[in-house]
């Protein structure tokens, strides 16, 4: 499978309150590959990292991690799954 995507949302309850998204080049640029192998598995170090204004909301924030790609017949696929996050 070819990545076409790799993108990041972070919500706050159910208000999108930021995102970030990396095409083939980007992921190339930071050192990833920009495919997975048959029945294989990928592991991207992605660790950006952003201020919350008041602490206070750190409790209530949530994000996801969406990889979207295209097989070798050219079919689309996306996956999708929560991150963990911490305070720095």
């Amino acid at each position: 499978m070819d990545i076409t995507r790799v993108s990041v949302s972070v919500f706050a309850g159910a208000l999108n309150v930021g995102s970030e998204s990396w095409d083939p080049a980007q992921i190339a640029a930071m050192g990833g590959p920009n495919s997975v192998p048959a029945r294989g598995e990928l592991r991207l170090h992605f660790a950006p990292r952003r201020s919350v204004p008041d602490e206070r909301y750190f409790s209530s924030l949530t994000a996801e991690l969406r990889v979207e790609a295209v097989d070798e017949n050219g079919a689309a696929t996306t996956a999708t799954v929560p991150l963990k996050m911490r305070a720095a």
